[in-house]
């Protein structure tokens, strides 16, 4: 009798966890209507058989052979063909995505499904998008250029697959199947002047700084940065405002340094700190360093933010900022009990309270950054003065509390000059 009831127990063990076995394995994925529906859009109809770069293509950009369809083909025998090969390439997609452990929302499937029926199978293969979804871990942008460089035809740019490449992005990204209500993406299309280059496209989100640029080498010279066509350099804090061409510039001189021997061209912050120094609004120390990764205190906070906006040198007191901090009372940006101690150090929240304050400008919207809804940084990254820090997930944050850097501050400040 034991023995039964134990190999019912057994039974019923083995039986139970038969659903949640197959629960583990996702149902593989299909289109969505709304993809094959931008598909179509993108592709067009053709009832006849075109020479389409290296295939003859019909229908909605099907791949044919020489011999198929010499009548022509009807739209509802394009969509059955479309959807036809949509299944075979979806097969592919799938084995990639449950081999890799991939979850996939239905836009983010659709777009990468529209990008394998546009340029085959073969980035599922191992390229650096494959690789970007297999870690999961990407910025918005490292994720657009790596679907963004597939845009050649031989070793040329075609312009309308990157336009395409953009719309697949922002249904990726955003869900955006109409391409108008997501954030724009802009384009920078590099070209080495004589050197090679790591990638020659990419693309970046408007508004925001480019943040890494690519690599660029060549025999005998040094890399000296990328130049736009109206003669400006542009650096990973350059903020994105529209498309265009970056051309290397090559020097036979290592990148000087500037007038601290800390700072020199090849650093983030090298204009900031550079263009400030000559308007006399930043100094360093007595060794010729600026020190860029020191702590600023709150008086010196006050100084730098108030002369960059325009105001004039101030009078020392008790405290050499002493006249700074006065100013800053009688303008309303911060009170003397937010400020106790002139040589403490500040938060990022309270010089983004005096910067902000002092421009007069307020947030319009909300949630720029994850871990704050501080009004005052909220209103300087919508006006482009800061952008916070954004991780490998593109979640951005501010860190309120956290102390500033004299490079951090010498960016703002130049933002704050320049507005």
């Amino acid at each position: 009798m034991k023995r039964i009831i134990c190999r019912i127990i057994a039974l019923m063990l083995v039986v139970s966890m038969l659903p949640f076995a197959a629960a583990d394995e996702a149902a593989p994925m299909t289109m969505s209507e709304e993809g094959i529906a931008f598909l179509k859009t993108l592709e067009g109809f053709t009832a006849y058989r075109i020479w389409d770069h290296t295939q003859y293509t019909i229908g909605y950009g099907s791949a044919v052979g020489t011999g198929e369809y010499p009548n022509g083909i009807t739209r509802d025998q394009a969509d059955a063909l479309l959807r036809q090969m949509l299944d075979k390439l979806g097969a592919k997609l799938n084995n990639f995505i449950s081999a890799n452990h991939i979850a996939l929302t239905q836009p983010q499937f659709d777009a990468l499904l529209s990008f394998t029926y546009n340029i085959g199978a073969g980035w599922l293969s191992g390229c650096r998008l494959s690789r970007l979804l297999i870690s999961s871990k990407f910025t918005e942008a490292e994720f657009a250029s790596a679907l963004g460089i597939w845009c050649h035809t031989g070793s040329q740019i075609h312009y309308g697959l990157l336009t395409r490449r953009i719309r697949e992005a922002k249904i990726f990204l955003y869900g955006d199947y109409a391409g108008k209500t997501s954030r724009q993406y802009r384009y920078l299309v590099f070209r080495g002047n004589g050197g090679s280059v790591e990638m020659d496209v990419a693309l970046y989100p408007q508004g925001s700084p480019y943040g890494k640029l690519p690599s660029a080498t060549k025999k005998d010279r040094i890399f000296a940065g990328w130049q736009l066509g109206n003669g400006k350099m542009i650096t990973a804090e350059t903020i994105v405002s529209e498309n265009g061409t970056a051309t290397a510039q090559w020097t036979t001189q290592a990148p000087a340094a500037g007038v601290f021997k800390d700072v020199t061209k090849a650093m983030w912050f090298y204009t900031c700190v550079d263009e400030l120094y000559n308007d006399h609004l930043i100094s360093g120390y007595g060794d010729g360093t600026f020190r860029p990764n020191a702590k600023v205190t709150a008086g010196e906070a006050l100084k730098v933010i108030l002369l960059a906006c325009g105001e004039k040198e101030q009078p020392a007191g008790a405290h050499w900022a002493q006249g700074y901090l006065e100013l800053a009372e009688q303008k309303g940006l911060v009170s003397a009990e937010q400020l106790p101690d002139l040589n403490a150090e500040i938060t990022r929240g309270l010089v983004a309270q005096i910067a902000a304050k002092r421009l007069g400008i307020t947030a319009k919207g909300s949630g720029a950054f994850f871990d704050t809804q501080d009004e005052y940084a909220q209103a300087l990254f919508e006006a482009n003065i800061l952008q916070g820090t954004a991780d490998a997930s593109g979640v951005r944050r501010f860190y309120p509390e956290q102390t500033i850097t004299r490079a951090e501050l010498s960016a703002i400040a130049y933002r704050l000059k320049n507005k």
